[in-house]
């Protein structure tokens, strides 16, 4: 029984060593991943991509714990079998440094467990920070956009109602050519200048307002493209797959 036992207590202390080889291989792979993240953390789409590696880790942090729990049960199915025969024996004592050894080995598990759970944790909450400040970012820009052009649609309105004061405007105006670059002094008294300067202001002024309105289109387009974007980004890459 004690020849059988030691055999029982090498085999399963091969099988610790194999464990605890593959938790350091973890644990470093976790370490790798996690420089990793503190290198990305300036670009959004990268959070994802590592809270999928993290979970894939845990996964297989939880595999090696229930390997080891298995481990456990069968060592002390092992000593509760031969307990009657090997106490009585020189070599129980060495059964029982095994328990011991294990026990340790356990609890030191549960502690790397605990500690890298809340460095998990601490790394979740900070990208839900960074998601939080991105998307109040992104607010702010919206809203500065949308002031921006409701300020030039104003302008816009008070310069044609400068320059449409008068009766002498109310032909229709032609189709607006390939404008050339100038700059346009609404100062002073507007009904006096020339029929056809008002006429060329208030065709400039359609056409900026064209391009405001093309302008808004085009952002309406890039915020649902950028929307499509993200929704890609968020989807799990198994799904992708």
């Amino acid at each position: 029984h004690l020849v059988n036992s030691m055999r029982e207590r090498n085999k399963l202390h091969s099988s610790v060593e194999r464990l605890e080889e593959s938790l350091a291989r973890a644990n470093s792979e976790l370490g790798r991943f996690q420089r990793a993240v503190e290198e990305q953390n300036k670009v959004s789409c990268g959070v994802d991509v590592w809270r999928a590696t993290a979970h894939a880790k845990e996964r297989e942090l939880r595999i090696c714990e229930e390997e080891l729990s298995l481990l456990r049960g069968i060592v002390e199915q092992r000593v509760m079998r031969s307990g009657n025969v090997v106490m009585q024996q020189a070599g129980s004592t060495a059964l029982a440094q095994v328990k011991s050894d294990l026990e340790d080995l356990i609890i030191e598990l549960a502690s790397a467990h605990v500690l890298r759970r809340e460095a998990e944790i601490h790394a979740e909450r900070v990208s839900e920070e960074l998601e939080a400040a991105q998307s109040h970012i992104q607010l702010i820009d919206n809203r500065l956009a949308e002031a921006e052009k409701t300020v030039a649609f104003q302008r816009l309105q008070e310069m044609r109602e400068r320059l449409l004061s008068g009766n002498d405007m109310s032909l229709p105006l032609p189709s607006l050519p390939t404008l050339p670059s100038f700059s346009m002094l609404l100062e002073g008294n507007v009904a006096a200048w020339p029929i056809d300067a008002r006429r060329e202001i208030a065709r400039l002024a359609n056409y900026a307002e064209s391009l405001v309105a093309q302008h808004a289109e085009s952002d309406r387009y890039a915020e649902l493209r950028l929307s499509e974007i993200r929704r890609e980004n968020e989807e799990p890459p198994q799904k992708k797959r």
